[in-house]
């Protein structure tokens, strides 16, 4: 696992529902407003003027959460000013919005409530205390709506179970703006009377909440809730969710800004043979919509064969399940086959103009729907161009999922792979009104229509090559807020791509044209800690990767390893480098030091490093049990060795001193 925290977005394992008879209609105008879809990035709801957003990053393990107020102008993002929220190790942002043009609020999953004001004239870097605590483990959900705060979640120490949803109310009177304090009365709970999928309250209108539920016996059901009132009513959804116990991928869309979500129908299966007697499989997709409390559309988009859903030796067994399950077998064992089907949808979510939505399928392919659940061709199969001129596809190996992850100006952005390892691709935006439909027929219309069993053919069969480019995002964190560490010790420096070895470069470069600068803080502030994160920037959100990434790829690379001896160098020079310590008390920059280990040119550099720090009782184990053993097993019997031996103090030069070797996460 990548050693670092992403920024927040719930994954929901969700199900599916059923409808075939249900009557299709339009959106209400809430529905199409243009917002952004659900992303790792929480926007500003609270004012349409407010030019600035939020993104946030922690480090893994134990790094506290970094909200950044940033603004983005096409595929440049600006960090105006950082935050960070104390004692949030290890834990998740829930929400972050503003309360006017000049104040925001944020709240981290154990229920803290942080606020701070903004000036976009003056940039800062600040660390923040929680000014209430809820005291809850696990939140479940949070949103804001008239001046209050609404957190599911259950009391830390109680039953995980036993929920309850918190209102705080946030207006002036009782959020003390010049001091940041909120008054005890400001906040009540209520008992929840039933349990939900997370990630899926929406506030339809003043103290309603619509939830999705899930029940036994694989059905589900939208759940009204008014805590003033204890109003509870029921709204049954038709269908059958998809079995969740061996869900890997998301299959349940949330879009909970528009308070609508996408899902398959695993009742609406049906088999297809076409004229190459390869047999088809399609389901229903469905549109469900909270504020309407029903189900608005149920469509077949697409049919699939065996190889667009599975490896060759799994397709006989998949094949067998699927016809059994269109022909109304509804036994658990072919459970595995129905998820496995279900699961080449990867991604569903409105575009950002709120006029159609996007689907990814795991065979590299992009399909667009209108509004109501008409599928509008072609079908778009991602590509790049080859050195040689010829084309292949995006997926590095087959049935990678696809997921949407927004838009920017014209272009698609796309993520083709799994999860942290997912390769970023843009794609311009097809215009949609000239995009021509062809029926079966090979006539032309310029209407979506609707996949019926005679259309399948052209369904399966209009799909076209479409060009992507690599996404580049540049990421500009003003000088002043490098210069200067957070309280708890942590310096942030732009990293352009995490997986190119010369964007760490350029990043290795930044931070050792920086060291003079916190040389000159730390010597006047007299801080004891500090360490370095380098923060990515992503569509919706930022990753940020620790000294553990980058450092130990960096040293692989000549001029990566240059560079790092030039930073341990400078290091070495500061007359404070003994009273310094890394994250979580560890040695600083031990992974640099680490990386430089087997490399016999920098022995001399690295015995530098060793002086400067000295003994820095108690001994912590990091150099003893890892460094010290390289470096001796890789130079063993070497006059560089010898010479690094009798240069260093103890208990560096001290061959059988041992300290206990306790895990990193103990």
């Amino acid at each position: 696992m990548n050693k670092f925290i992403k920024t927040f977005f719930p994954r929901i394992l969700g199900s599916v529902t059923k409808s075939s008879d249900v009557e299709t209609e339009l959106l209400d105008i809430e529905l199409i407003e243009k917002k952004d879809t659900a992303s790792t990035e929480t926007l500003s709801t609270c004012l349409a003027s407010n030019e600035y957003s939020f993104q946030h990053h922690g480090l893994f393990y134990d790094g506290l959460i970094q909200v950044q107020v940033i603004k983005r102008t096409g595929f440049n993002t600006d960090v105006i000013s950082q935050f960070e929220l104390l004692e949030t190790q290890n834990c998740e942002l829930l929400i972050a919005e503003w309360l006017d043009n000049q104040q925001f609020i944020a709240v981290d999953s154990t229920g803290r409530i942080f606020s701070s004001r903004f000036n976009a004239a003056e940039p800062s870097k600040q660390s923040l205390s929680a000014i209430a605590s809820l005291g809850l483990y696990p939140t479940k959900d949070a949103c804001i709506s008239n001046g209050k705060l609404w957190i599911v979640g259950a009391p830390k120490g109680g039953r995980r179970s036993a929920s309850s949803l918190y209102c705080v109310d946030i207006t002036a009177k009782n959020l003390n703006v010049s001091h940041f304090e909120l008054n005890d009365t400001a906040i009540s709970n209520y008992e929840m009377p039933f349990k939900f999928v997370n990630d899926s309250m929406v506030c339809v209108q003043g103290t309603e909440f619509v939830f999705y539920q899930r029940e036994k016996r694989r059905t589900h059901q939208l759940v009204s809730f008014n805590p003033m009132t204890e109003e509870t009513q029921i709204y049954p959804l038709q269908g059958q969710p998809a079995p969740e116990e061996i869900s890997v991928r998301n299959t349940f869309f949330m879009d909970k800004k528009r308070g609508v979500a996408l899902l398959a129908n695993t009742e609406t299966l049906s088999v297809l043979e076409s004229s190459d007697e390869n047999l088809r499989f399609n389901f229903e997709l469905q549109f469900i919509d909270f504020k309407q409390k029903k189900v608005l559309w149920s469509h077949k988009v697409r049919v699939l064969e065996a190889a667009q859903i599975c490896a060759e030796y799994q397709a006989e067994d998949l094949i067998e399940s699927l016809t059994a399950i269109a022909a109304g077998d509804t036994s658990s064992e072919h459970h595995d086959e129905l998820q496995t089907f279900i699961e080449c949808l990867t991604s569903a979510t409105i575009s950002a103009d709120g006029n159609s939505v996007w689907l990814g399928w795991q065979d590299g392919v992009v399909q667009q729907l209108s509004l109501t659940g008409d599928s509008i061709l072609p079908l778009h199969k991602l590509m790049k161009n080859n050195g040689d001129g010829k084309q292949r596809t995006v997926q590095v190996f087959t049935h990678e999922p696809v997921v949407i992850k927004g838009q920017i100006d014209d272009q698609l952005i796309l993520a083709v792979g799994e999860d942290e390892d997912a390769v970023i691709w843009q794609v311009e935006l097809f215009d949609k009104q000239a995009v021509k439909q062809v029926k079966s027929t090979g006539s032309v219309v310029s209407q979506p229509y609707r996949i019926t069993e005679e259309l399948h053919e052209c369904s399966t069969n209009s799909v076209v090559p479409t060009v992507c480019q690599p996404l580049a995002l540049n990421l500009v964190v003003q000088a002043s807020l490098t210069e200067v560490p957070t309280s708890n010790g942590q310096v942030d420096i732009s990293l352009q791509n995490v997986n190119d070895t010369a964007a760490k470069i350029a990043s290795l470069t930044e931070l050792n044209a920086l060291m003079p600068k916190l040389e000159s803080h730390y010597l006047k502030s007299g801080q004891t800690s500090l360490f370095f994160g380098f923060v990515a920037q992503h569509v919706n959100g930022c990753v940020a990767q620790s000294e553990y990434d980058l450092f130990a790829t960096a040293a692989y690379d000549e001029k990566g390893a240059e560079l790092l001896a030039s930073i341990i160098r400078q290091f070495a020079k500061w007359s404070c480098a003994a009273d310094l310590s890394g994250l979580k008390g560890a040695p600083i920059m031990a992974d640099a030091v680490l990386g430089l280990a087997d490399k016999r040119q920098h022995l001399a550099t690295l015995a530098e490093y060793f002086i400067a720090i000295g003994g820095q009782e108690p001994i912590h184990q990091f150099h003893v049990n890892r460094t010290m053993m390289v470096i001796r097993e890789q130079h063993a019997d070497t006059p560089e060795l010898a010479d690094f031996m009798a240069k260093v103090p103890w208990p560096w030069n001290d061959a059988n001193f041992s300290v206990p070797n306790v895990g990193d996460y103990d």
